[in-house]
């Protein structure tokens, strides 16, 4: 329960999210925790003061909301149903944006760790530019991208419900900003400036709960879930060590993640909650939030540095470049790989001179996702030039995996693969064409064991002379380093240092002083001590993890004791004296006194176990070693080779001594270093070397052999001889010899018998060349320890198709258990024991519920209709049935899929047709011709003048002919220029009908041909005049075709033709000609609405059809068809309303979308690689979206594959 305390408020549940609200945080994860500075009970309230006066309208548009997002969640609540939260964030980086954790999840209330809300039913998104009212809490303008769940990284996840200063997250999304906004928006800027109180700030963000009492009628109309808006107040306190801030201001929810701005604009914090009550004086009512500490900060520069956008982003026509700050060209002209770019204000790119450039880069990860192969390129070259690659043939990742013959490949290129790198059965090649900026090759590898180092590396630079060339990729501190103690720093003065047989680590202590240990150099040669390489003059290489490398060489090495230095563990120890400093990194803290660590002590060592950067922090000190002369050595788990002269840490952080070795059952620890060592270290820190002082060992003798060692006699006073019997004489005393000391030799074994930190001694006496010797054995406890967890069965539910509905049948589950068995091992020579962990594992059976989802399918009759067609053969009055037609099919069928709790739900609808056959009936329309007629139809008109036309008989009205289009063809006319051409367009030819013309008027040789298709071509051969043509009208959709006329008798008439659908007439010309008539031979035809076309020989077109490299298809009566069609072999096509048949993607009406290949024909249960992305098409052609395919993989939103 929260208790209530006086000015921190309450808070208020809400109906749709569990509690808003700036505070919804604190009552439904949890967060009433004592250090917490706003703790409210009882009821929660997002409130408002001056009734939300201080909430301003915003523009999305202005240049006080750039960058701002709104972000929510829909997730189930079980028998709540579909929920939504909501809350906002702010862009930091081009496609990083800061928000608050609890956003997207809620508190393990055991733990106080991080859940995610609502599970693998969440969907999260991220909207720029909102601006108007959502509907049904979903926003209605703006551009949204949905979020993979694993692009919401956590500051602080473990810790995530302790304290407000670990309520934060970065999203990272697919596209940057300025693609969403069209490059109206950029990201701001984190501020580098301490807040203090009195400080003005300004929030702005998406507020979605405007019902406390307290806000005004007029502000609860003006306010809108879905608009962005502000609130600008001061600082009224702030913690400088946590960041916890507060400030007297309204909070409404929705605002949870909204930046805290400074006066210039800059990002100081995140707005997390309100502590507000409706019952509390207006001006105790307060919100609150985090001032961003250095910790944060820097943990937010690794998530930019980790995931920010670099280089070129291609957004359709629309490309974006950003330079290495992750910043977008703006308004500049740039040089980019020899070619120069122009960017507009918004930031989008054209080219200005120069050839595009594009490369192919290789990245290898194993399945952690460490990098192998950090994207090195492959090929470069002009955009669009040919592309062909085989990994297998790569040298680098030949190399990589020459020692490893088990190596498998896990996936290549968002591809699943799973086999060994040696089986040939998978394709390793990669075709395509270089795009502009970087196309990334990926593979990611199992079981490989790659080389530390590479030979090549050596002589590129002077010895001494740092290298400013750096690395694409270098290594960034996780979250959990970041957190450590001096843990940034740390990671970056953690050295690699690379020699011809491998690699080590060290330490910058000094700009130009690295500690390491002797061991990275040296070895045993018979009795002498020498170089691995065998020679004086050896170059080795020193990297930072900033990228910044220097060579030196055998010269610039001084050993704390070199010709003891690879015996044991207590003269390990060395530093390098480098000729030029690392000025761009601090070096660490070097502790100021010897100090000693106990058993159960917690360190961290820092160093390149494998050639990589991989700290290890707070592993428990299991054991310590006395190595004399103040040296003391300790053991500890969790490193690797590699890591050798990395630094030793205490839990403060401070540099204590050298990481040793990492070997597997043998000793895995470091050196401590003791008093006279550190003083030499710190006579190089302080640029004044000293010799090394070295501390005698004392013979070292249990108690109960002192009785056993000769003892040394007093000095005894001579007195005067006197003379004495023999029996009573005594020998002068002879001179006190000193014994040799016992030196007690020490070795260590296991006894399984023992327990863990339980041992036993025995001893042995010997002698060696007058030396008494007690050669020791400590039996040190290794029990083996064993542990058993149990594993529950789950339930897993699934159909039967050939089961009605309502068929249960279950069999029962089996709990499965894990065996977990550690074996220990004890170094012989130090006594360090180490441990190793197996796992045996008895996989639980699950519990199997089968349900009946036997498909349901209803049958519908389709019946027969009747269709008239006139007929010029019939006389009018009379009919004649062409076909009797059939009844048609619709059968509609219904499958059923099981969820994964168990809820049957309809998975598929499908109808198949069978078309009813219409009954087709002749209806005679033929005049019945008197032999009046017939003669009169023979008269001829006398001419009256050589200059009129007259006509015997009236013409009828025109009759109005649609014309398909054909190809361009070419005919003579004496209207137009020489050479001059008429560009066509899709129109409709509107022709007299016959008439009589008289003989005498002469006609000369004319073709003329209109087409409705692309072009309209006629040419001329006079000169006089040219003709004046319309423009281009919109292209209609109808099938095209083509009308011929020809010319025969004599006469004259007019051609008139109309183009688009307006009716714009014009005469094309006028010629003196005979009676057109239409030429029925070849091409298109529409009759009753219905296409044909017809053949050379008059006859209908059926079947297939190519015409123009377009397919068509006719019915057994001629129609063209269109819509879906199937042929015999059950497959489907489809043809466009123009009867073209469709190929590529495809959507119909219903949004559904399809995939018809080369031949037309649908795909079906099958992948398509498409642009470089995998999607897959069900068993009824459809595209799968946001689901799981048959074979186990998922598909998102877009039915992109999600690797």
């Amino acid at each position: 329960m929260f208790l209530y305390l006086k000015g921190l408020g309450k808070f208020r549940k809400s109906k749709a999210y569990g509690l808003v609200g700036c505070l919804a945080l604190v009552s439904m994860i949890g967060l009433s925790i004592p250090d917490l500075p706003v703790v409210g009970g009882r009821t929660v309230y997002a409130d408002v003061i001056q009734g939300g006066d201080d909430i301003k309208d915003v523009s999305v548009h202005e240049k006080s909301a750039e960058g701002v997002a709104m972000t929510y969640t829909t997730y189930d609540s079980g028998t709540s149903g579909k929920q939504t939260a909501s809350g906002s964030g702010v862009f930091v980086a081009p496609n990083v944006m800061v928000t608050v954790a609890h956003n997207y999840y809620d508190k393990n209330q055991e733990n106080k760790s991080a859940v995610l809300r609502g599970g693998e039913s969440a969907r999260s998104y991220v909207v720029m530019n909102s601006e108007t009212e959502k509907n049904n809490k979903v926003p209605t303008s703006g551009v949204s991208e949905a979020l993979e769940k694993d692009s919401i990284h956590l500051y602080n996840g473990n810790d995530f419900g302790k304290d407000y200063s670990n309520d934060l997250a970065v999203v990272v999304t697919k596209k940057p900003v300025e693609a969403m906004t069209g490059g109206e928006d950029s990201p701001r800027e984190l501020s580098h400036k301490e807040v203090s109180t009195g400080d003005k700030i300004t929030m702005v963000g998406y507020p979605n709960d405007f019902s406390t009492p307290n806000l005004s009628e007029e502000n609860k109309k003006r306010l809108k879930d879905g608009k962005a808006y502000s609130v600008s107040t001061t600082v009224s306190s702030v913690n400088k060590e946590s960041g916890a801030v507060t400030y007297h201001s309204s909070a409404l929810g929705g605002f949870s993640g909204a930046p805290l701005f400074n006066d210039k604009g800059d990002v100081v914090g995140i707005h997390q909650h309100g502590t507000n009550t409706s019952n509390a004086p207006e001006s105790e009512r307060i919100g609150g939030g985090t001032i961003f500490t250095e910790k944060h900060r820097a943990w937010i520069r690794s998530m930019i540095d980790k995931y920010g956008i670099k280089g070129w982003y291609i957004d359709g026509a629309n490309r974006y470049y950003y330079d290495e700050n992750h910043r977008a060209l703006k308004d500049v002209e740039y040089e980019i790989d020899g070619a120069l770019y122009r960017f507009d204000e918004k930031g989008r790119a054209t080219l200005v001179k120069g050839e595009e450039k594009g490369r192919v880069l290789l990245r290898v990860e194993d399945t952690k996702g460490t990098p192998l192969i950090s994207d090195k390129v492959v090929q470069e070259g002009p955009v669009g030039s040919g592309l062909n690659f085989h990994l297998r043939q790569n040298p680098d990742f030949k190399q990589l995996i020459a020692t490893s013959p088990t190596a498998k490949v896990v996936s290549y290129n968002g591809v699943s693969v799973n086999k060994l790198v040696s089986d040939t059965s998978w394709s390793d090649e990669y075709v395509s064409k270089l795009a502009l900026g970087n196309t990334i090759i990926k593979a990611v590898v199992d079981s490989v064991n790659p080389s530390s180092t590479s030979s090549s590396d050596f002589a590129r630079t002077e010895v001494g002379k740092v290298d400013l060339s750096g690395k694409s990729n270098l290594p960034m501190p996780s979250k959990e380093v970041l957190q450590a103690p001096n843990g940034s720093e740390n990671f970056y003065a953690t050295t690699h240092i690379q020699t011809p047989d491998g690699s080590g680590s060290g330490t910058l202590i000094a700009p130009n002083l690295v500690l390491t240990v002797a061991h990275n150099f040296l070895t045993v040669k018979g009795s002498e001590v020498v170089t691995k390489s065998g020679r004086t003059n050896t170059v080795y290489k020193a990297t930072l993890p900033n990228g910044l490398s220097v060579h030196f060489s055998d010269d610039d090495i001084v050993y704390w004791n070199k010709k003891d230095s690879v015996f044991g563990f207590k003269n390990d120890l060395a530093l390098v004296r480098l000729k030029e400093d690392f000025k761009a990194v601090s070096p660490v803290e070097v502790v100021s006194e010897s100090t000693s660590i106990a058993k159960g002590e917690k360190v961290s060592v820092y160093g390149f176990p494998d050639g990589r950067l991989s700290p290890v922090l707070d592993s428990e000190v299991v054991d310590t070693t006395d190595f004399g002369s103040g040296i003391e050595g300790i053991s500890y788990e969790g490193t690797k080779p590699g890591a050798s002269g990395g630094g030793l840490y205490n839990d403060k952080g401070t540099l204590i001594g050298v990481h040793q070795n990492g070997v597997v059952g043998s000793r895995s620890g470091g050196l401590v270093l003791s008093k006279e060592q550190l003083d030499w270290v710190r006579s190089y820190i302080e640029g004044k070397p000293k010799e090394p002082v070295y501390v005698r060992d004392e013979v070292l003798v249990d108690e109960k052999d002192k009785d056993k060692l000769p003892s040394t006699p007093k000095d005894e006073k001579q007195s005067t001889p006197k003379i004495e019997s023999d029996k009573d004489k005594v020998e002068p005393p002879l001179k006190p010899q000193k014994e040799p000391e016992t030196e007690v030799i020490t070795t260590y074994e296991g006894d399984s018998t023992l327990e863990v930190g339980k041992e036993r001694t025995e001893d042995t006496k010997g002698e060696k060349e007058g030396v008494p010797l007690i050669y020791r054995v400590v039996y040190k406890g290794t029990k083996p320890k064993v542990e058993k967890e149990s594993i529950a069965f789950d339930t897993l539910y699934q159909g039967d198709e050939t089961k009605e509905l309502g068929f249960r049948s279950v069999v029962e589950g089996k709990g499965g258990v894990v065996t977990r068995t550690t074996t220990y091992q004890v170094d012989k020579y130090t006594g360090a024991v180490s441990s190793q962990v197996s796992e045996k594992k008895i996989a639980p059976q699950s519990k199997v519920i089968t349900l009946g989802i036997k498909p349901n399918s209803v049958i519908k009759e389709l019946p027969i209709t009747e269709r008239f067609e006139d007929s010029e053969e019939l006389e009018k009055g009379k009919t004649e049935v062409v076909s009797e037609g059939y009844v048609g099919k619709e059968v509609t069928k219904v499958t059923y899929k099981v969820l994964a709790d168990g809820k049957i739900v309809e998975n598929s609808r499908t109808v198949e047709v069978t078309p009813m056959r219409e009954r087709v009936v002749l209806k005679g329309v033929k005049e019945v011709v008197s032999s009046t007629e017939e003669n009169s139809s023979n008269l001829k008109e006398e001419v009256v003048s050589p200059d009129k036309v007259e006509f015997l008989v009236p013409k009828d009205a025109p009759i109005r002919e649609e014309l398909p289009a054909s190809s361009e063809e070419f005919s003579e006319s004496e209207v137009l220029v020489s050479g001059e051409k008429i560009p066509g367009d899709l129109g409709i030819l509107i022709v007299s009908s016959k008439e009589l013309v008289p003989e005498r008027v002469e006609v000369p040789d004319f073709v003329a041909k209109v087409t409705g298709g692309e072009k309209l071509t006629v040419e001329g051969h006079r000169d006089e005049r040219k003709i004046k043509t319309p423009s281009k009208q919109e292209r209609l959709s109808s099938p095209e075709t083509t009308a011929q006329f020809t010319t025969n008798g004599t006469g004259s008439s007019s051609l008139t033709a109309v183009f688009g659908v307006e009716a714009d007439n014009m005469s094309l010309s006028t010629v003196e000609h005979s009676v057109i008539t239409y030429n029925q031979q070849r091409g298109w035809h529409k009759i009753n609405n219905q296409w044909y076309f017809r053949n050379s020989d008059g006859k209908e077109r059926t079947g297939w059809m190519k015409e123009n490299d377009a397919w068509y298809y006719f019915d057994a009566n001629g129609i063209m068809q269109t819509g879906w069609i199937q042929d015999t072999d059950g497959n489907w096509y489809y043809l466009k309303d123009n009867g073209m048949m469709e190929v590529g993607w495809f959507q119909d009406s219903s949004g559904a979308w399809y995939y018809l290949g080369s031949s037309g024909s649908m795909e079906s249960n099958t992948w398509i690689y498409y642009k470089g992305k995998w999607y897959y098409i069900d068993a009824f052609g459809k595209l799968l979206f946001n689901s799981l395919t048959p074979d186990g993989y998922r598909v998102n939103e877009y039915g992109e594959w999600i690797n």
